[in-house]
């Protein structure tokens, strides 16, 4: 074979990078477009073909603007005959929602590959009647209870802000702690409002689980989604029918449950308890981190590690952090560590702890019998006593609304106040960036005493890792 001999320029050392497009809003959009080329199927089709094409991704960006019933038949073949679904990503979505509850926010922002910024019951004050009457409740007189609750934790909600306000000042600052406190007082059936942005393939499921909700309000937003998209791109969001997997599994470990269940009566002892977590997990973190770095299979690096001083240990633990800034993450090799909490916690803290989306989040549904969250500044200004009361009317309305309709539509007049358990896993890798923001001086009170009480059992297990596990406030404290 002739060896082949140029003079390079300078261009040729490196990639070429051209940007093919970004999100434009819709308005802009709707300027331009007299024909169908501005879907994104245009993009879909000519990454789809990338593969199995020597064209530049220009000529074939080109290409599938020039017939786009072409590029949506192609989509339609390799996305849903070959299979290759990751096509349907290079779509992207952005959807203005409002006029949502909080409690069907947590079923849209239950999905991990997708972007959320939701308006803050921390730092806006919400006003009646910005709440949801679900569809369910049929029966007037139930309606007018319900009404009636809401009405007075609404109420409530405008008294406390007030005179945390009045006590806190009217500062910034003041009407931080003021708003922040006082909405634990807010029903899960407050409206709220969220950008939510979405790739095509991740969509396509959404909706999907969407429309296979127990709750109306939760369906229907599956079904607005779906009717918003489908014109803008019909080859890329076509199978979106509840499918009932969910609803329709488990019957048998739902039966168990339920059996055993009526024999345990629900305690709030323990907010956070660590229920698992990887053994001998940071020799296992540093012997893999020698293979990385050496020749050594893993088996052998593990050997290595276990012959080491607590010393020698430490150190290379530590070197892992010489360098590191407050927003970058420890290696990979930190992944490889598990931690498992169970965790009472309250709507509130909840709303925060779901958007830390790569963890494994399960959940139970909200009850009434793990008490309340009552912030210290409600006691201060002595509304505690106020706010039970008001808790046990709650209660007679919301057992009422479970024999009737079912605990999800009675979940709605449950407060911020109201606890849930679930079961959180992280790796320990993820758990750095948790605790980066939740132990955080600036990070709201609930959270960061769930934070707090969780690395305090991690540093039982992994004493020296937890040794670098703090708030950014903190960040590079240890090290020199």
């Amino acid at each position: 074979m002739e060896e082949l001999f140029f003079q390079p320029k300078v261009e040729d050392y490196y990639p070429k990078v051209e940007i093919s497009g970004f999100n434009v809003d819709l308005d802009e959009l709707k300027k331009f477009m007299e024909n169908e080329t501005l879907t994104p199927e245009i993009i879909t089709a000519a990454y789809a073909r990338i593969s199995r094409s020597s064209d530049e991704l220009r000529t074939l960006r080109d290409k599938a603007k020039e017939d786009v019933s072409a590029s949506r038949a192609s989509n339609t073949r390799i996305i849903y005959e070959y299979g290759h679904s990751s096509v349907a990503e290079h779509a992207y979505f952005n959807f203005d929602i409002s006029r949502i509850s909080r409690l069907a926010l947590e079923s849209l922002e239950s999905f991990r590959i997708a972007s959320f910024t939701e308006k803050s019951q921390r730092y806006v004050v919400f006003s009646p009647p910005d709440i949801c009457i679900p569809i369910e409740i049929e029966n007037q007189e139930i309606r007018k209870k319900y009404v009636h609750v809401i009405s007075t934790l609404f109420n409530f909600y405008e008294k406390a802000n007030n005179m945390l306000v009045e006590k806190f000042g009217n500062k910034q600052k003041g009407r931080c702690i003021a708003q922040e406190d006082s909405r634990y007082i807010l029903p899960l059936a407050t409206r709220s409002q969220v950008g939510f942005s979405v790739n095509g393939r991740s969509l396509e499921r959404i909706i999907s689980r969407l429309q296979s909700s127990p709750l109306s309000e939760v369906r229907t937003l599956g079904k607005f989604l779906f009717d918003e998209v489908y014109d803008y791109a019909p080859s890329i969001i076509k199978y979106v029918e509840p499918h009932g997997y969910f609803e329709k599994s488990f019957k048998y470990c739902k039966d168990i449950a339920e059996l055993y269940g009526k024999k345990t009566v629900e305690k709030n002892d323990e907010d956070v308890k660590l229920v698992y977590f990887t053994p001998n997990g940071e020799d296992r973190l540093l012997g893999i981190l020698l293979m990385e770095h050496g020749r050594l299979s893993a088996e052998k690096s593990f050997a290595v590690v276990r012959k080491m001083k607590e010393e020698q240990k430490e150190e290379l633990i530590r070197e892992c952090f010489y360098f590191q800034e407050y927003y970058q993450d420890p290696p990979k090799q930190f992944e490889l560590l598990e931690l498992g909490f169970e965790v009472n916690i309250s709507a509130t803290a909840f709303a925060q702890l779901k958007r830390h989306r790569l963890t494994t989040l399960i959940k139970q549904p909200y009850s009434t019998s793990l008490g309340l969250t009552i912030p210290k500044t409600i006691t201060q200004i002595g509304l505690e006593n106020e706010i039970k009361g008001i808790n046990e009317e709650l209660i007679k309305v919301y057992e009422e609304l479970k024999t009737n309709y079912g605990n999800d539509v009675a979940s709605y007049i449950l407060t911020n106040a109201h606890k849930r358990k679930v079961f959180i896993k992280f790796n320990l890798r993820n758990f750095f960036s948790f605790s980066r923001l939740r132990i955080d001086k600036h990070a709201q009170w609930d959270i960061r005493e769930i934070s707090e009480k969780m690395l305090d059992q991690v540093r039982e297990v992994y004493p020296i890792c937890s040794r670098y596990i703090t708030g950014k406030d903190n960040h590079r404290t240890l090290l020199p």
